[in-house]
């Protein structure tokens, strides 16, 4: 998050204050409509879909996806070796 933009980092605080998940979708849907944030590249239909869900964490939790199956395998030349 860009911490210095203030009207970012308001609206960030404000939303940490909402102790429910009905009340984060009610949150992100008013800020949605109220089109001030329409300059941010915010993708607010995803964060409704993630919070309007049984269990937003799930959408959080990390994925690794290795393009390369080469990758980081030992005596290759980007493995992570050298670091262990």
């Amino acid at each position: 998050m860009n911490t210095t933009d203030t009207a970012l980092k308001e609206m960030y605080d404000a939303f940490a204050l909402c102790k429910t998940n009905k009340s984060k979708v009610k949150f992100l849907e008013d800020h949605k409509e109220s089109g001030l944030y329409k300059d941010y590249d915010i993708k607010w239909d995803a964060l409704i879909k993630v919070w309007s869900s049984k269990n937003p964490n799930a959408y959080f939790m990390s994925t690794i996806h290795v393009e390369d199956e080469d990758e980081n395998k030992e005596g290759t030349k980007d493995t992570l070796d050298k670091y262990n």
